[in-house]
């Protein structure tokens, strides 16, 4: 799943967010495996007429912009014109996230964006049928998902890329003045806590879209921003509204609103820090700040997303593990330590190259592995493909092997639209395949890799140097790269 970032929120410069009707008791229900969703229905695509669509599902307990963290499962699909389809998936708790993903002759309706997370409920059971810009659902808890759907559309609607930090305030307050007015009108077909959770996704997503273009103008200006951006961030995305539900504050967009708003501010106010080794007072604000859950899924979303762009990261995971109540949670914590944590054994893997042979982890022993997971129609895969040429060149005739893995479900797409373009490997590649399990196959589980291009180098003895090395993105990170391979080498 590729997923877009929304965006966060101030602790310093308002009371910190203190969960404290959050605790144990509001951890979601232990559900046996006879409690599962089903979503079938049938494809009204016209485009699917000449050309199979691509129709993904994907299921999770804990989602964030940034990734789905607990309990994934997904399928694909491929659906012709008329074609039905349908998936079943276990639910871990009482409320889980779908998200639904549509593509057709290479094309992706901005409705089937990666932002587009549909709440579930225990006992939901639902059919619908996809269009190429738009999802009609029936079934036990259809109401709930159309109006969600609404939302989404109305969202669509204010979508233009504004010339200034005030007028995208303003595109994204009417936008979400809009979504309050329907989901107002809609709210006796909701609980009460479905409708506490949506008004405050629509909050969140309207307090994040704003802080992100804040971001961007900070980032493309000539001059110092900082100021500006202090002064406009406290002035507009500071305080909270009173009436939002202290539950609803679990809500995925308001969760991930909460942690992007934490690395905002550790760049705002500690301009000095930025030099990729300061996630450590991000887990420290986290840790101080939150309690309950919400201070648990925050831990998961660290954990899972600071080692792409900071260092010496899982340095603080022992704290994050003591200070989880939630045995779900404090496992996947744990997992990371163990599968992605420097010196962490690595997967011994069995994955079959583009003609069927076989090749196995202990094929490689004594030699450096290089790992690059990627899928067919990753753009940033293939940036990465281009950057790891030079390195992968450097590297010939010595001992490190460059090895790419693809989670494409389908084989003929993985080898004649990926392989066969030679946009996302290198002619030096030795290139694995997940045999059709994707995202779900265990290698992926183990390194809980949950966005794609990632990197993970291996020593000689098998084990985990770094699961974040640093990107080839220019000279410098280049050579730290090779420095990185030149020194397991020894």
């Amino acid at each position: 799943m590729k997923h877009l970032i929304l965006i966060p929120f101030l602790l310093q410069l308002i009371s910190p967010v203190k969960a404290d009707t959050l605790q144990s008791s509001n951890y979601p229900d232990k559900l046996d495996s006879k409690h599962t969703f089903t979503i079938s229905g049938i494809c009204k695509d016209s485009r699917a007429k000449t050309a199979p669509g691509r129709l993904t599902f994907e299921m999770s307990e804990v989602w964030s912009n940034t990734a789905a963290l607990l309990n994934v499962e997904s399928t694909e699909n491929q659906v012709t014109y008329d074609g039905r389809f349908q998936s079943k998936f276990n639910l871990h708790a009482s409320l889980n996230y779908l998200w639904i993903g549509y593509a057709c002759d290479k094309s992706i309706g901005i409705f089937f964006s990666s932002n587009r997370i549909y709440v579930i409920e225990r006992g939901d059971q639902i059919s619908c049928e996809i269009y190429a810009d738009s999802i009609w659902f029936s079934g036990k808890g259809a109401e709930k998902m159309n109006i969600q759907a609404n939302l989404f559309k109305i969202s669509d609607r204010h979508l233009k890329t504004p010339r200034s930090i005030e007028e995208a305030k303003i595109m994204r307050e009417a936008a979400f003045d809009e979504q309050i007015v329907f989901l107002n009108s809609n709210k006796t077909k909701l609980s009460q806590e479905i409708y506490d959770l949506l008004y405050t996704q629509c909050y969140a997503a309207k307090a994040s879209s704003i802080l992100k273009y804040l971001q961007f103008l900070k980032q493309i200006s000539k001059r110092d921003y900082t100021p500006e951006a202090k002064d406009f961030y406290a002035q507009n995305l500071k305080p909270l509204p009173e009436q939002l539900d202290k539950k609803a504050y679990l809500s995925p967009f308001m969760v991930d609103f909460l942690f992007q708003k934490l690395k905002f501010e550790n760049k705002l106010l500690n301009p000095a820090q930025l030099n990729n080794l300061s996630s450590h007072s991000i887990i420290n604000t986290i840790a101080e700040n939150f309690d309950g859950k919400i201070r648990e899924i925050l831990f998961l979303i660290a954990f899972t997303e600071l080692p792409r762009s900071y260092l010496n990261v899982f340095s603080d995971i022992d704290k994050a593990i003591n200070l989880t109540s939630y045995l779900p949670y404090k496992k996947a914590l744990i997992r990371l330590k163990t599968a992605v944590g420097n010196n962490a054994e690595a997967y011994p893997f069995s994955l079959p190259d583009s003609t069927g042979n076989i090749i196995k982890s202990s094929d490689f022993k004594g030699k450096v592995l290089v790992m690059e997971f990627w899928f067919t129609g990753c753009i940033p895969c293939r940036v990465l493909a281009k950057q790891m040429g030079p390195i992968i060149d450097h590297f010939k005739n010595k001992d490190v092997v460059f090895l790419t893995v693809s989670t494409d479900f389908q084989k003929d797409n993985w080898i004649n639209n990926g392989l066969k373009s030679k946009l996302h490997t290198h002619e030096r590649n030795v290139n694995l395949y997940t045999e059709g399990l994707g995202h779900n196959h265990p290698i992926i589980k183990y390194y809980n890799i949950n966005s794609y291009p990632r990197l993970i180098i291996i020593n000689k003895e098998g084990k985990v140097i770094t699961s974040t090395p640093p990107r080839p993105i220019n000279p410098q990170s280049a050579k730290d790269f090779i420095a990185i391979l030149e020194k397991a080498l020894k």
